[in-house]
């Protein structure tokens, strides 16, 4: 009989000093986004991929990690390599919600790698666990570490959890159904073209927009 379900039921060690050490470079490292255009009520915030390379670059601490993640020592751990490569951001929204040890299952299928985030409905493959819902606490969480990187483009229709990395925003103009704002995005997110500080676009719809439009 196999004992996977056993040791995949076990509770995340939260107590443990590696994990209460990203617990806290997580609540740190969150940015709130001033988005007009997020839900009523909603405080959206957002960590830059920067940040979690740079915390998990630093030597040991991602073994340390899964070393509190996985303390029973029966297994190797998992390819350290791999996951920084391909499950960084994943292993940071499983850890962030209590089911880092899942991070296994992730590693067997490409279709739940970094590149297909952020998911916009429960992918096949993705691991069921008896006595809580792994998938809507994940879909909950993955938006913080999937903000929009932003390009020259019209008419982008956005998923209505989807942050947009916006650190500060000015109403420039109002009208009957739209503000228009200037606003300022987060520099690792920011891909609009530049020429040395002034936008190559003078009106770049992504800089002064109607945020009624940027958003489904």
């Amino acid at each position: 009989m196999s004992t996977q379900p056993q040791y995949y039921q076990q509770k995340q060690l939260d107590d443990r000093n590696n994990l209460q050490h990203f617990q806290q470079f997580l609540t740190k490292a969150l940015i709130p986004a001033k988005n007009p255009a997020a839900k009523k009520q909603q405080q959206q915030h957002f960590v830059s991929s920067r940040e979690l390379e740079e915390y998990f670059g630093a030597p040991g601490r991602l073994e340390d990690i899964l070393c509190d993640v996985f303390p029973d020592g029966d297994d190797p751990l998992p390819n350290l390599d791999i996951i920084r490569d391909n499950y960084l951001k994943a292993f940071c929204i499983l850890l962030s919600t209590g089911n880092a040890r899942y991070i296994r299952l992730f590693m067997e299928h490409a279709s739940l790698a970094d590149s297909k985030l952020p998911f916009a409905s429960e992918p096949a493959n993705f691991p069921i666990a008896s006595g809580h819902n792994i998938w809507d606490a994940f879909s909950a969480q993955q938006w913080a570490f999937c903000a929009q990187e932003v390009t020259y483009k019209e008419n982008i229709l956005l998923d209505p959890d989807q942050v947009v990395p916006i650190i500060a925003h000015e109403v420039v103009a109002s009208g009957n159904s739209a503000d228009i704002s200037k606003i300022t995005l987060h520099e690792c997110f920011d891909r609009l073209p530049y020429n040395g500080d002034v936008p190559l676009v003078n009106m770049n719809p992504l800089l002064y927009c109607n945020f009624s439009n940027l958003v489904k």
